[in-house]
């Protein structure tokens, strides 16, 4: 199951994080809402949209 997104990108900047999703800034300058089981840091990874473990 997806979520519909493509993105893919290193994260620059976390602007929101509530427990479940985040809403991050990626290296390409896109903005994005991820599912999130732990807060994302910068350099980490989304890859189709989903962050990297």
């Amino acid at each position: 199951m997806g979520n519909g997104i493509t993105v893919t990108g290193v994260v620059t900047q976390v602007r929101e994080y509530d427990g479940s999703q985040a809403l991050v800034t990626l290296n390409t300058g896109v903005s994005v809402v991820v599912p999130a089981t732990h807060e994302p840091v910068p350099g980490d990874a989304i890859v189709e949209g989903e962050l990297s473990l």
